[in-house]
């Protein structure tokens, strides 16, 4: 596969806005109106429970490790490698499909993670379901997680990451962060939603 038919795939791929379709499918709503309003796998959860939760998850994971596996398998340097999956993770929160507008980009970094080094992207899980259990803020897990994996990629030695890897992925947890900033405001004004908390839909509503 040529560099501009990975580049084009990550884009196509990545904007697939999972959530939005299985609430199409699922229960005929537009999921953007209920819970957070957000289309990653968290609302997702909230509005439809854990199997389509967990389906969207693994969608939205696929997003980023498709993309760099395709261009690992092509040859491709280490900076196409993990831009392919920054191009991935960005057309994902900032959707075609949706008007520019997407997900938070978490799982979908942790594809591109799985496709480099699948023991820091484990490790990284690891972190993220631990601090879950602890204050089950599912924001605040994704970024301590998520800058966990960075410190990762920093330190790995067997062998060191390719120093792309490294600014990619730092450019990765800044975004996210950036992304999660409403979740910190709604976290300081105690109106965050804890993680299991079902919400009420109501398909009289639906758009």
């Amino acid at each position: 596969m040529t560099i501009a038919g990975v580049m084009l795939f990550a884009f196509v791929f990545g904007a697939i806005p999972f959530g939005f379709i299985i609430g199409k499918l699922v229960k005929n709503i537009d999921i953007r109106n209920y819970g957070s309003g957000n289309i990653g796998a968290t609302n997702v959860l909230r509005i439809l429970g854990p199997v389509w939760g967990s389906v969207s998850f693994l969608l939205d994971v696929s997003k980023g490790f498709v993309p760099v596996f395709l261009a690992s398998r092509a040859g491709l340097s280490p900076w196409l490698v993990i831009l392919a999956g920054a191009v991935a993770v960005l057309s994902h929160s900032f959707s075609f499909f949706l008007k520019f507008r997407g997900g938070k980009g978490v799982a979908t970094s942790l594809g591109v993670i799985f496709g480099y080094n699948y023991i820091i992207a484990l490790l990284g899980l690891a972190i993220f379901v631990l601090v879950l259990i602890i204050c089950r803020y599912v924001s605040v897990g994704s970024c301590i997680a998520t800058f966990g994996v960075f410190v990762m990629t920093l330190l790995w030695q067997s062998p060191p990451m390719p120093l792309a890897y490294k600014l990619v992925v730092g450019l990765l947890f800044v975004a996210i962060v950036l992304k999660h900033i409403p979740n910190f405001r709604r976290l300081k004004n105690g109106t965050e939603n804890k993680f299991g908390k079902r919400a009420e839909i109501n398909t009289e509503d639906n758009t």
